[in-house]
Protein backbone atom coordinates (compact mmCIF):
# COMPACT_ATOMS: atom_id res chain seq x y z
CA UNK A 1 0.00 0.00 0.00
CA UNK A 2 1.19 3.21 -0.98
CA UNK A 3 2.41 5.51 2.22
CA UNK A 4 0.10 8.91 1.82
CA UNK A 5 1.96 12.11 3.34
CA UNK A 6 -0.36 13.66 6.28
CA UNK A 7 -2.76 16.25 4.50
CA UNK A 8 -1.52 18.92 6.95
CA UNK A 9 2.35 18.53 5.86
CA UNK A 10 1.41 18.70 2.68
CA UNK A 11 -0.08 21.68 2.91
CA UNK A 12 2.26 23.42 5.28
CA UNK A 13 5.26 21.76 2.43
CA UNK A 14 3.42 23.97 -0.17
CA UNK A 15 3.37 27.21 1.76
CA UNK A 16 6.52 27.01 3.08
CA UNK A 17 7.84 26.25 -0.87
CA UNK A 18 5.43 29.44 -2.17
CA UNK A 19 7.25 31.54 0.78
CA UNK A 20 10.24 30.64 -0.15
CA UNK A 21 9.76 31.34 -3.82
CA UNK A 22 7.90 34.47 -3.20
CA UNK A 23 11.15 35.72 -1.30
CA UNK A 24 13.29 34.55 -4.51
CA UNK A 25 11.03 36.48 -6.72
CA UNK A 26 10.90 40.00 -4.80
CA UNK A 27 15.05 39.77 -4.21
CA UNK A 28 15.40 40.10 -7.63
CA UNK A 29 12.86 42.42 -8.13
CA UNK A 30 14.45 44.74 -5.35
CA UNK A 31 17.77 44.88 -7.18
CA UNK A 32 17.58 47.92 -8.63
CA UNK A 33 15.63 49.61 -5.25
CA UNK A 34 16.78 53.34 -4.81
CA UNK A 35 18.62 52.24 -1.97
CA UNK A 36 20.68 49.46 -3.57
CA UNK A 37 21.69 51.74 -6.63
CA UNK A 38 23.00 54.59 -4.24
CA UNK A 39 25.12 51.74 -2.55
CA UNK A 40 25.92 49.93 -5.56
CA UNK A 41 26.92 53.80 -6.70
CA UNK A 42 28.90 54.76 -3.26
CA UNK A 43 31.14 51.69 -4.07
CA UNK A 44 32.09 52.68 -7.35
CA UNK A 45 33.28 55.90 -6.19
CA UNK A 46 35.23 55.35 -4.02
CA UNK A 47 37.55 58.66 -3.66
CA UNK A 48 34.67 61.19 -3.31
CA UNK A 49 35.15 64.48 -2.43
CA UNK A 50 31.95 65.82 -1.66
CA UNK A 51 29.15 64.00 -0.29
CA UNK A 52 25.67 64.95 -0.25
CA UNK A 53 22.81 63.11 2.08
CA UNK A 54 19.30 64.02 3.14
CA UNK A 55 16.13 62.87 2.00
CA UNK A 56 14.86 63.73 -1.38
CA UNK A 57 15.03 67.72 -0.89
CA UNK A 58 18.56 67.01 -1.55
CA UNK A 59 18.60 64.32 -4.07
CA UNK A 60 16.75 66.98 -6.46
CA UNK A 61 19.00 70.06 -5.75
CA UNK A 62 22.25 68.58 -6.50
CA UNK A 63 23.47 69.32 -9.62
CA UNK A 64 27.04 67.35 -10.11
CA UNK A 65 27.78 69.09 -13.35
CA UNK A 66 27.33 72.29 -12.04
CA UNK A 67 29.54 71.45 -9.02
CA UNK A 68 31.94 70.11 -10.91
CA UNK A 69 32.12 73.46 -13.17
CA UNK A 70 32.90 75.24 -9.59
CA UNK A 71 35.56 72.48 -8.49
CA UNK A 72 36.96 70.93 -11.70
CA UNK A 73 39.46 68.89 -9.21
CA UNK A 74 36.06 67.43 -7.08
CA UNK A 75 34.52 63.98 -7.14
CA UNK A 76 31.07 64.72 -5.63
CA UNK A 77 28.70 61.98 -4.91
CA UNK A 78 24.63 62.37 -4.32
CA UNK A 79 23.64 59.76 -2.08
CA UNK A 80 20.71 61.85 -0.74
CA UNK A 81 17.34 59.06 -0.69
CA UNK A 82 14.11 59.99 -0.81
CA UNK A 83 11.95 59.30 1.69
CA UNK A 84 14.06 58.53 4.55
CA UNK A 85 15.03 59.97 7.81
CA UNK A 86 18.17 60.87 10.08
CA UNK A 87 18.42 57.06 10.88
CA UNK A 88 18.59 55.70 7.35
CA UNK A 89 21.19 58.74 6.11
CA UNK A 90 23.56 57.60 9.07
CA UNK A 91 23.31 54.35 7.67
CA UNK A 92 24.27 55.39 4.26
CA UNK A 93 27.43 57.60 5.89
CA UNK A 94 28.51 54.41 7.39
CA UNK A 95 29.30 52.48 3.98
CA UNK A 96 31.58 55.06 2.82
CA UNK A 97 34.89 53.68 3.51
CA UNK A 98 37.13 56.46 1.84
CA UNK A 99 38.09 58.91 3.65
CA UNK A 100 38.64 61.42 0.43
CA UNK A 101 35.78 63.38 1.86
CA UNK A 102 36.81 66.96 1.91
CA UNK A 103 33.19 67.76 2.91
CA UNK A 104 30.03 66.28 3.86
CA UNK A 105 26.75 68.18 2.96
CA UNK A 106 23.51 67.39 4.95
CA UNK A 107 20.17 68.88 4.00
CA UNK A 108 16.97 68.85 6.12
CA UNK A 109 14.06 70.67 6.44
CA UNK A 110 11.49 71.05 9.29
CA UNK A 111 12.45 70.17 12.72
CA UNK A 112 14.04 67.14 11.33
CA UNK A 113 17.26 67.47 13.03
CA UNK A 114 15.74 67.19 16.74
CA UNK A 115 12.41 65.01 15.92
CA UNK A 116 12.90 61.78 16.77
CA UNK A 117 11.82 59.43 13.38
CA UNK A 118 8.89 57.16 13.61
CA UNK A 119 11.12 53.94 14.40
CA UNK A 120 7.84 51.21 14.65
CA UNK A 121 8.11 47.90 12.11
CA UNK A 122 5.43 49.53 10.09
CA UNK A 123 7.05 52.57 9.57
CA UNK A 124 10.34 50.99 7.64
CA UNK A 125 8.99 50.41 4.55
CA UNK A 126 9.80 51.72 0.82
CA UNK A 127 13.21 53.26 1.04
CA UNK A 128 13.36 53.44 4.65
CA UNK A 129 13.07 49.56 5.01
CA UNK A 130 16.62 50.15 3.41
CA UNK A 131 17.51 49.48 7.63
CA UNK A 132 17.07 46.18 7.68
CA UNK A 133 19.83 45.37 4.87
CA UNK A 134 22.36 48.36 5.07
CA UNK A 135 24.27 47.84 8.48
CA UNK A 136 21.55 46.03 10.55
CA UNK A 137 23.59 46.34 13.39
CA UNK A 138 23.41 50.07 13.74
CA UNK A 139 20.12 50.54 12.41
CA UNK A 140 19.02 48.49 15.93
CA UNK A 141 21.54 50.76 18.12
CA UNK A 142 19.89 54.27 16.40
CA UNK A 143 16.52 52.95 16.88
CA UNK A 144 17.12 52.28 20.11
CA UNK A 145 16.08 47.98 20.28
CA UNK A 146 17.04 47.36 23.44
CA UNK A 147 15.21 44.62 24.62
CA UNK A 148 15.73 41.17 23.08
CA UNK A 149 12.43 40.59 21.86
CA UNK A 150 12.58 43.96 19.55
CA UNK A 151 16.00 42.50 18.11
CA UNK A 152 15.03 39.30 17.40
CA UNK A 153 11.87 40.22 15.52
CA UNK A 154 13.71 42.84 13.44
CA UNK A 155 16.25 40.20 12.52
CA UNK A 156 13.04 37.94 11.75
CA UNK A 157 11.28 40.62 9.77
CA UNK A 158 14.87 41.40 7.98
CA UNK A 159 15.43 37.46 6.48
CA UNK A 160 11.66 37.95 5.11
CA UNK A 161 11.97 39.74 1.03
CA UNK A 162 8.49 39.63 0.82
CA UNK A 163 8.15 41.84 4.23
CA UNK A 164 10.91 44.33 3.66
CA UNK A 165 10.16 45.19 -0.22
CA UNK A 166 6.07 45.28 0.80
CA UNK A 167 6.09 48.43 -0.56
CA UNK A 168 7.52 47.41 -3.87
CA UNK A 169 4.61 45.31 -4.73
CA UNK A 170 1.74 47.65 -3.50
CA UNK A 171 3.51 50.40 -5.55
CA UNK A 172 2.30 48.86 -8.60
CA UNK A 173 -0.76 47.95 -7.22
CA UNK A 174 -0.41 51.96 -6.82
CA UNK A 175 0.23 52.49 -10.10
CA UNK A 176 -2.62 50.51 -11.79
CA UNK A 177 -5.37 52.49 -9.13
CA UNK A 178 -4.24 55.49 -10.47
CA UNK A 179 -4.14 54.92 -13.84
CA UNK A 180 -7.81 53.56 -13.11
CA UNK A 181 -7.97 56.51 -11.39
CA UNK A 182 -7.17 58.80 -14.00
CA UNK A 183 -9.24 57.34 -16.94
CA UNK A 184 -11.96 60.18 -18.02
CA UNK A 185 -10.09 62.85 -16.30
CA UNK A 186 -7.02 65.11 -17.37
CA UNK A 187 -3.65 63.45 -16.48
CA UNK A 188 -2.03 64.21 -12.91
CA UNK A 189 1.03 66.75 -13.20
CA UNK A 190 3.85 64.65 -11.92
CA UNK A 191 7.61 64.56 -11.32
CA UNK A 192 10.08 61.78 -10.29
CA UNK A 193 8.92 61.88 -7.11
CA UNK A 194 5.46 61.27 -7.50
CA UNK A 195 2.15 63.23 -8.00
CA UNK A 196 2.68 67.58 -7.50
CA UNK A 197 -0.62 67.86 -6.09
CA UNK A 198 0.20 65.17 -3.58
CA UNK A 199 3.47 67.43 -2.22
CA UNK A 200 1.03 70.59 -2.31
CA UNK A 201 -0.91 69.43 0.05
CA UNK A 202 2.13 68.35 2.39
CA UNK A 203 2.21 70.96 5.66
CA UNK A 204 5.54 71.78 5.24
CA UNK A 205 5.90 74.10 7.85
CA UNK A 206 7.46 73.81 11.86
CA UNK A 207 4.87 71.73 13.17
CA UNK A 208 7.00 70.22 16.27
CA UNK A 209 5.04 71.21 19.27
CA UNK A 210 7.97 72.21 21.10
CA UNK A 211 8.93 74.49 18.66
CA UNK A 212 5.20 75.89 19.07
CA UNK A 213 5.01 75.93 22.43
CA UNK A 214 7.67 78.83 22.85
CA UNK A 215 10.70 79.79 24.15
CA UNK A 216 11.07 77.80 27.14
CA UNK A 217 10.79 74.62 25.92
CA UNK A 218 12.50 75.94 22.07
CA UNK A 219 15.90 75.59 24.31
CA UNK A 220 15.93 72.67 25.25
CA UNK A 221 15.87 70.70 22.20
CA UNK A 222 19.02 68.55 21.06
CA UNK A 223 20.03 67.25 17.90
CA UNK A 224 18.72 63.34 17.77
CA UNK A 225 21.41 60.62 18.21
CA UNK A 226 21.55 59.77 14.30
CA UNK A 227 22.56 63.47 13.41
CA UNK A 228 25.02 63.66 16.11
CA UNK A 229 26.52 60.78 15.19
CA UNK A 230 26.30 61.53 11.26
CA UNK A 231 28.42 64.97 12.49
CA UNK A 232 30.77 63.79 14.84
CA UNK A 233 31.86 60.81 12.33
CA UNK A 234 32.37 63.74 9.48
CA UNK A 235 34.45 65.37 11.46
CA UNK A 236 36.36 62.20 12.49
CA UNK A 237 37.04 61.44 8.82
CA UNK A 238 38.63 64.62 8.30
CA UNK A 239 35.74 66.13 6.53
CA UNK A 240 34.24 69.40 6.91
CA UNK A 241 30.31 69.17 7.86
CA UNK A 242 27.56 71.52 6.44
CA UNK A 243 24.70 71.09 7.94
CA UNK A 244 21.90 72.71 4.74
CA UNK A 245 18.43 74.16 5.57
CA UNK A 246 17.19 73.26 2.12
CA UNK A 247 15.43 76.03 0.10
CA UNK A 248 11.42 76.41 -0.01
CA UNK A 249 8.77 78.03 -2.09
CA UNK A 250 8.17 81.62 -0.96
CA UNK A 251 4.53 80.99 0.76
CA UNK A 252 5.77 78.21 2.63
CA UNK A 253 8.74 80.72 4.08
CA UNK A 254 6.06 82.92 4.63
CA UNK A 255 4.00 80.25 6.73
CA UNK A 256 6.84 79.47 8.99
CA UNK A 257 8.53 83.27 9.34
CA UNK A 258 7.68 83.73 13.32
CA UNK A 259 9.56 84.38 16.12
CA UNK A 260 9.50 80.83 17.21
CA UNK A 261 10.39 78.98 14.11
CA UNK A 262 13.60 82.06 14.14
CA UNK A 263 14.44 80.84 17.87
CA UNK A 264 14.38 77.65 16.53
CA UNK A 265 16.54 78.12 13.99
CA UNK A 266 19.31 80.03 16.41
CA UNK A 267 19.15 76.88 18.55
CA UNK A 268 19.90 74.47 15.70
CA UNK A 269 22.76 76.26 14.12
CA UNK A 270 24.28 76.11 17.69
CA UNK A 271 23.84 73.08 18.42
CA UNK A 272 25.00 72.25 14.97
CA UNK A 273 28.38 74.59 15.07
CA UNK A 274 29.48 72.86 18.58
CA UNK A 275 29.85 69.84 16.84
CA UNK A 276 32.73 71.38 14.21
CA UNK A 277 30.07 72.06 11.71
CA UNK A 278 28.30 74.83 9.62
CA UNK A 279 25.18 75.72 9.55
CA UNK A 280 23.74 77.02 6.50
CA UNK A 281 20.26 78.66 5.86
CA UNK A 282 19.60 78.39 2.04
CA UNK A 283 15.63 78.36 2.43
CA UNK A 284 15.81 81.64 -0.39
CA UNK A 285 18.27 80.82 -2.19
CA UNK A 286 16.31 79.90 -5.12
CA UNK A 287 12.80 81.56 -6.27
CA UNK A 288 9.42 80.03 -6.91
CA UNK A 289 10.26 79.01 -10.59
CA UNK A 290 13.29 76.96 -9.44
CA UNK A 291 10.64 74.72 -7.63
CA UNK A 292 8.78 71.44 -9.17
CA UNK A 293 6.41 71.15 -6.37
CA UNK A 294 6.04 72.24 -2.82
CA UNK A 295 8.73 70.15 -1.74
CA UNK A 296 11.47 69.81 -4.63
CA UNK A 297 13.78 71.63 -7.00
CA UNK A 298 13.40 71.49 -10.83
CA UNK A 299 16.51 71.40 -12.61
CA UNK A 300 17.13 75.44 -12.95
CA UNK A 301 16.26 75.57 -9.52
CA UNK A 302 19.06 72.63 -8.68
CA UNK A 303 21.31 74.63 -10.96
CA UNK A 304 20.73 77.52 -8.90
CA UNK A 305 21.29 76.13 -5.43
CA UNK A 306 24.25 74.37 -6.67
CA UNK A 307 26.13 77.56 -7.85
CA UNK A 308 25.28 79.73 -4.55
CA UNK A 309 26.68 76.78 -2.42
CA UNK A 310 29.85 76.84 -4.83
CA UNK A 311 29.81 80.12 -3.92
CA UNK A 312 29.53 79.74 -0.09
CA UNK A 313 32.39 77.08 -0.37
CA UNK A 314 35.07 79.12 -2.23
CA UNK A 315 34.26 82.10 0.47
CA UNK A 316 34.74 80.16 3.27
CA UNK A 317 38.19 78.83 1.68
CA UNK A 318 39.61 82.28 0.82
CA UNK A 319 38.88 83.25 4.10
CA UNK A 320 41.33 80.21 5.16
Amino acid sequence: MRYKPPYLATQAAIVVCFLLSANVFIRVMAYNSIPRQKMRLASSTPHATDLFLGNSTMEAAVDLNAFRRSFPDAVPLNLAIGATSPIEHMLVFSQIQSLSQRRVYYGFIEDQLTRAPNVEFASLTGNRAMSYYVNPDMAIRLMGMNDLCSRFMFRFLASNAVYVERARIWAQVEKVRRWLSELGFPKQVSNRFGRVADFDKIDTGVVDEVITSGESKQVRVQLIPPVTELLRKSKSDGALGFVIEMPRPSHVRKGVDTVQADAYRKRVKKLVECEGAIYLNASDWVGDDGFSDSLHLNEVGATCFTSELAKVIGLLSDKK
